[in-house]
């Protein structure tokens, strides 16, 4: 990152259903997730398509909710969501793909956090921002940054989440949707590593992640739950399957095992709810590799082996040939073994 402090707004709006869950998706992804948006040129405006077309690194940007563009007057509504790391653009005729890794969740800035307690107030601030032209209006990637947040994106609170969520609860109909937060998957309360898009699982190791949920209008008839999907030849769900949604704001633990596969194997997390309009579908693609405590057991078993292989060379030379034979023999055989096991695992 340069400093010249450029910044990119990422719209979605309601318009689709799909729109609507790349919102909840984005809202919902743990940190450092990859998402992407895909916008049809004339919705990007020409000084952000003139920087995609000499794009030389990363760009942060806020991905943030709108009403449609044929919303009435007291229909519009904005909501700032979250901050992404754009990682690539690509144009393929005249569609632009924009690919993002999630990032913290802002911070809303102190005027738009005053008014964000109340449709009227959320409204009055977006009807401010679109009331320059239609064309304004129209465009959903503005080379500018939302001026309804905080620029320092590396600052978080947990707070932030909730009140982004409370915001849009106050849009008509999404008082009894879930709104999902996901934490990274965790080993001991430490983050697993990654490796581009993908979370790094040990075999045989228990790991863990945290959803958090918000539902403004609480209602038990919904019967909401949250459901986890993996393939069961890499991994286990040990715990937190089906979890019911009780109550407006709590949160649930999820435990998954890695099983012994080949080193590297690929697989995915999927965690989604149910019983509600719109669904929230968080993908956690994942590698699973050797657990490193048996890699160092393997690597001991092999030095061993080698060592006995050599024996004889440093043995006396009144050792008898055909002994020292059968020690390089058994040797050969140790090393052997333990490359079948490690195979094997």
């Amino acid at each position: 990152m340069d400093g010249s402090n450029v910044y990119f707004t990422l719209f979605s709006s309601d318009s689709t259903i799909k729109y609507k869950k790349d919102i909840l998706n984005v809202l919902a992804a743990p940190e450092n997730g990859i998402y992407h948006f895909r916008y049809e040129d004339k919705y990007v405006q020409s000084d952000a398509q003139t920087m995609f077309q000499n794009w030389s690194h990363f760009r942060m940007a806020i991905v943030a909710f709108r009403s449609g563009s044929n919303a009435n007057e007291d229909e519009q509504f904005i909501v700032p969501i979250r901050w992404v790391e754009i990682i690539e653009t690509e144009l393929v005729a005249d569609f632009y793909t924009i690919t993002f890794r999630i990032k913290k969740y802002p911070r809303f800035s102190t005027d738009f956090e005053n008014n964000s307690h109340q449709f009227s107030g959320i409204n009055e601030k977006a009807k401010n921002y679109f009331e320059i032209s239609r064309e304004h209006k129209e465009l959903s990637v503005r080379k500018e940054l939302l001026p309804y947040v905080n620029p320092d994106y590396k600052q978080e609170n947990d707070s932030n989440w909730l009140k982004i969520v409370k915001a849009l609860s106050l849009i008509h109909g999404y008082d009894n949707f879930h709104f999902l937060r996901c934490s990274p998957l965790c080993v001991a309360s430490k983050k697993c590593g990654m490796q581009n898009e993908f979370t790094i699982l040990e075999e045989s190791k228990y790991t863990y992640l945290k959803v958090d949920y918000y539902q403004s209008s609480y209602d038990p008839g919904i019967n909401g739950k949250i459901h986890v999907d993996v393939n069961p030849d890499f991994i286990t769900v040990a715990s937190g399957i089906g979890n019911e949604l009780e109550s407006r704001y709590d949160s649930v633990k999820i435990s998954f095992q890695a099983k012994k596969s080949m080193n590297n194997s690929l697989s995915e997390i999927n965690i989604y709810t149910t019983g509600l309009q719109l669904e929230t579908k968080i993908n956690i693609p994942v590698k699973i590799v050797k657990n490193k405590s048996s890699k160092f057991f393997h690597a001991l078993i092999m030095a061993l082996g080698a060592f006995v292989v050599g024996l004889p060379g440093i043995l006396e030379n009144n050792i008898e040939w055909g002994y020292k034979v059968i020690i390089s023999l058994a040797g050969a055989m140790i090393m052997i073994v333990s490359n079948y096991i490690e195979t094997k695992e």
